[in-house]
């Protein structure tokens, strides 16, 4: 996720900070669908990175998982050990690191906007994982079926995420889920829907492993306001007296675009150019053969980076992405955790 900070839009120049306040006004009310919804989210987010390493050697530990599992935030540390969790609100947070032959470790971290980078140290844990040898080269399929807690049915459309292999798959009529051809080892599984939050979970690639069976938790005050929501975004589109594409988060989840930029750039009417001159962010919209920032809103509030503040996303991050008229002067784009 990106930072979203109203104030980070005021820039030195003659003239230029005279225009941040009003410009606030605009983008708030083409952004927000009413006051509260804008105030509901403008708690700050920050990115909490970091590196994991072995407390005897010293050396980057690579496939770690580290997660804030009360916000619903995981990601995998990097070769050299580095990881980046996007989108944290700032407060006091329990972080948890996981990684197969080591020792679980939890750190109270107090979340804040200059956050330096954490330095986390695992011990190797001398518990033996059976039937899995990390070591080993080769490849296996992950396969399983997607429950639905409140109900025990199996839950269709359910968008699984294998972070690591860069693999999105969304659950058939019967829950069921498969990605072929995984890499052996620790991976880390990621399950979402709207309505049932995110769930992360470690899982250890084998190829004599057991089908997964993974169980969402419903909101029940999620569920009942969704179809509303969908219902009011969807009247908004069909107002507006211009083209407007619509992708929800199954085909988001599909498309072949490495952040949502890209996925407004590659598969919408929409020209993306190069920023000309002073401007907030680098990619601009082709308006007339003029390069133009649109107004692009995240989550209902204004993103100040514009399409910048898209690149930090993935399609599979967002639930609903709508881009107005055919020159795209206008994004909106929803996370899971909005919806």
């Amino acid at each position: 996720m990106t930072t979203r900070r109203l104030g980070r839009a005021a820039r030195s120049g003659t003239g230029r900070h005279l225009l941040v306040l009003p410009l606030a006004c605009v983008l708030i009310t083409l952004c927000a669908a009413s006051d509260a919804e804008a105030q509901s989210n403008l708690t700050p987010r920050v990115a909490v990175r970091g590196v994991l390493v072995d407390a005897a050697t010293g050396e980057a530990i690579e496939g770690g998982v580290v997660s804030i599992p009360a916000q619903a935030r995981g990601a995998l540390s990097r070769a050299d050990g580095t990881f980046e969790l996007a989108g944290v609100p700032e407060g006091v947070q329990i972080l948890r690191v996981q990684r197969i032959g080591y020792a679980e470790a939890t750190r109270v971290i107090d979340v804040v906007a200059d956050l330096a980078p954490l330095r986390i140290t695992l011990d190797a844990s001398p518990v033996a994982v059976e039937g899995v040898d990390i070591t080993v080269d080769g490849r296996a399929n992950v396969s399983g079926v997607v429950i639905d807690g409140g109900t025990g049915a199996p839950m269709a459309d359910v968008l699984v995420w294998l972070p690591r292999e860069e693999a999105a798959s969304a659950t058939d009529s019967l829950g069921r889920f498969t990605f072929p051809e995984v890499e052996l080892g620790p991976s880390l599984l990621q399950v979402e829907r709207a309505g049932y939050g995110r769930l992360y979970r470690p899982i250890s690639v084998a190829p004599d492993a057991a089908s997964l069976h993974v169980v969402l938790e419903p909101d029940s005050v999620v569920l009942r306001s969704l179809p509303v929501v969908e219902r009011e975004l969807r009247v908004r589109r069909n107002r507006v007296p211009t083209v407007v594409v619509a992708m929800d988060h199954q085909r988001l989840s599909l498309l072949p675009a490495a952040d949502a930029r890209l996925a407004v750039q590659n598969f919408t009417h929409t020209r993306v150019v190069a920023c000309q001159g002073a401007a907030r962010s680098h990619w601009c919209v082709d308006v007339g053969g003029r390069a133009v920032e649109p107004n692009v809103c995240l989550d209902g509030v204004p993103a100040w980076g514009g399409l910048d503040a898209l690149q930090q996303l993935r399609p599979h991050d967002l639930y609903l992405l709508e881009v107005y008229g055919i020159d795209g002067r206008t994004v909106r784009a929803y996370t899971h955790e909005y919806m």
